[in-house]
């Protein structure tokens, strides 16, 4: 994958959710191979510096990822592959539905249709996954 450190942060104040989102987070980073730092954010001041008002929340490279929520480890998988990935031009040529060259299991993750508020858009040749 990618050879940068992702600096990934759970904020939130211990409860049970924010032990799984952090499991989760763990696991995906484990799962990916990805060099990554894993940081628990307990101080309410510090998680509301990120405009974070409900926990627990995922802050991948100073960037919320999702809040209010336990995110699924696939779902912390695909929000970590594409840190990792870096925009192509578009070029259809290669043959890909999307002109992207970061395809896994036939699955371009396409970054820009994702927003730290809404679901990781994942698009195929075939269908739209949201």
């Amino acid at each position: 994958m990618a050879t940068n450190t992702l600096n990934i942060k759970i904020l939130g104040t211990g409860c049970q959710n924010c032990i799984t989102l952090e499991h989760n987070a763990r696991q995906a980073v484990t799962e990916l191979g990805l060099d990554a730092t894993v940081d628990k954010i307990t101080d309410i001041e510090t998680i509301m510096g990120y405009g974070v008002m409900s926990t627990p929340a995922l802050v991948v490279n100073e960037e919320v990822q999702s809040a209010g929520r336990v995110s699924p480890v696939e779902e912390i998988k695909i929000m970590l592959t594409a840190k990792t990935q870096t925009k192509q031009p578009t070029d259809t040529s290669s043959g890909n539905a999307c002109g992207c060259s970061h395809h896994t299991q036939n699955i371009c993750f396409d970054y820009y249709h994702y927003t730290h508020h809404e679901s990781l858009t994942l698009l195929s040749a075939d269908r739209k996954i949201t």
